[in-house]
């Protein structure tokens, strides 16, 4: 099944990224002979687990192609030194000062991070304001030609083009409105029946033709979730699988919404899948009641993370999948919370606690190939600083698990967001470089046809992925 034979020489690099010298990788994993991962024409490893999908166009040649050209690249020279660009440039924007404000805080950005959304607020001013941020463009408010109150937005469409907001509806009541650049603020109205006076929308589908969110009536104690499209307006789909029900994402296309139910606004223990033919289906229980879950995310590709609370004041971060069952999110051993995670669930973000108080706590990141990671000291070891500002206490991850986004603080009053991304797609660890143990933990993914070996992001794991991989690994970051 293939061997490996190795000169114990050290693995060093200028900056981590491997050059040992005369260090032959043949590989028992089948990462370089690939004895597990060509594909004959009598097998094919890929299998539909989850939301990954296998093409028809199997076309193993071309994985064995693609396959051949990465073996014959890192072997040949006994795992010569990667191109100097491997050691991948983390890319930091700073939102602060477009809209005159001493405090800018970004609640989302757009799949790929190249659009974040917010709120700013000045010290004279009560209310904040809703903006729209792009490297090239800036920050720019959502109100321009538009009078709401308390205008919030809560999301963006993976695409960045439609961002959605809720505004405050007197006397007690809010609003549920979509922005683009065409229409500007839009009100998607209140679900039909009498009483209704709350509606929120929550999230919006790739291209922002769905929104989906929570209704109201003020002499009710429950939440109702709606679905909203240009030709079906708002539709009551009703209260859930429980009492308080939230849509915490939706499929690309809005025809499926994923969300947490349970029986107070603050607690959601039962996570659930919608689609128009099914209704409301739980996703079964992500664990036993005595460790209290409280589930913060249910991804599109079927991932429910939260928190664990078996005894008061202790928190625990977990991911879930129905192959997998519960997993506990280690973080140095300490408390923790969760605040982002990627579509496929292979990525994290959250806070922990090195000490005592909430004002402690420190971002991470974590990756299901390289764990938990204090995201400062990722930021200063390659290099970065914030002068004088520190990180505040929150930090979220777009969908394709590369951007970070949150806040800089600069006490006493002054906060300001921030966009942090990783560019290299195949620095699978988040570690800044690009090296065989990247291409080892491609290959295991892709053996399982796993969500995060979608490397083209078509929805299919197959050998269009593999050669994408291979190409992207070949050219360095």
């Amino acid at each position: 099944m293939g061997m490996l034979t190795a000169v114990k020489t050290p693995l060093t690099g200028t900056k981590g990224v491997l050059t040992g010298t005369k260090t032959l990788l043949t590989g028992t994993k089948g990462v370089l002979t690939a004895t597990k991962t060509l594909l004959t024409g009598t097998k094919t490893p890929l299998t539909a687990t989850n939301r990954a999908m296998v093409g028809a166009n199997g076309a193993p040649t071309a994985v064995k192609r693609a396959h051949a050209r990465l073996r014959a690249r890192l072997a040949v020279a006994c795992l010569a030194t990667l191109p100097a660009a491997a050691w991948g440039q983390i890319q930091v924007h700073t939102i602060v000062g477009s809209l005159e404000s001493n405090y800018t805080d970004v609640v989302a950005v757009s799949a790929d991070g190249r659009v974040a959304v917010g709120a700013t607020q000045t010290p004279d001013s009560p209310g904040s304001t809703a903006f729209r941020w792009t490297p090239v463009q800036g920050a720019q408010s959502l109100l321009s030609g538009n009078d709401w109150a308390n205008l919030h937005v809560r999301s963006v469409s993976a695409d960045g083009s439609v961002a959605v907001c809720s505004a405050h509806r007197p006397p007690w009541g809010s609003y549920a409105l979509r922005w683009t650049a065409e229409t500007g603020v839009e009100d998607l109205g209140l679900p039909p029946g009498e009483g209704w006076d709350v509606a929120v929308a929550t999230r919006a589908s790739a291209d922002g033709g769905v929104v989906a969110g929570f209704g109201a009536r003020p002499a009710s104690n429950e939440e109702r979730i709606f679905r909203w499209t240009r030709e079906t307006g708002m539709v009551d789909l009703g209260i859930g699988p429980g009492r308080f029900s939230r849509i915490l994402s939706l499929s690309a296309d809005g025809r499926e919404m994923f969300g947490a139910a349970g029986p107070a606004r603050d607690i959601k223990d039962q996570a659930f899948r919608w689609t128009a033919e099914s209704g409301f289906v739980s996703l079964g229980p992500v664990a036993p009641a005595g460790l209290s879950p409280r589930i913060e995310f249910v991804t599109p590709g079927l991932v429910v993370a939260g928190t664990l609370s078996p005894t008061p004041g202790l928190y625990r971060p977990f991911r879930w999948t129905a192959e997998g069952g519960l997993e506990i999110i280690d973080v140095f051993g300490l408390d923790a919370q969760l605040t982002g995670i990627s579509d496929d669930g292979s990525v994290i973000s959250g806070i922990y606690f090195p000490g005592p108080g909430f004002e402690s706590s420190r971002p991470f990141i974590w990756t299901a190939r390289g764990g938990a990671v204090d995201f400062e000291r990722l930021l200063t070891d390659r290099g970065l600083s914030f002068g004088n500002r520190v990180l505040g206490n929150t930090l979220g991850v777009s969908a394709d698990g590369r951007s970070f986004f949150g806040l800089t603080i600069e006490r006493p009053v002054s906060a300001s967001a921030f966009v942090a991304t990783f560019p290299c797609a195949v620095d699978r660890n988040l570690d800044g470089i690009a090296d065989f143990f990247d291409y080892f933990w491609f290959v295991e993914d892709f053996e399982t046809a796993a969500p995060a070996a979608d490397f083209n992001n078509d929805g299919f794991v197959d050998f269009f992925d593999y050669d994408a991989f291979v190409g992207a690994f070949e050219a360095g970051c």
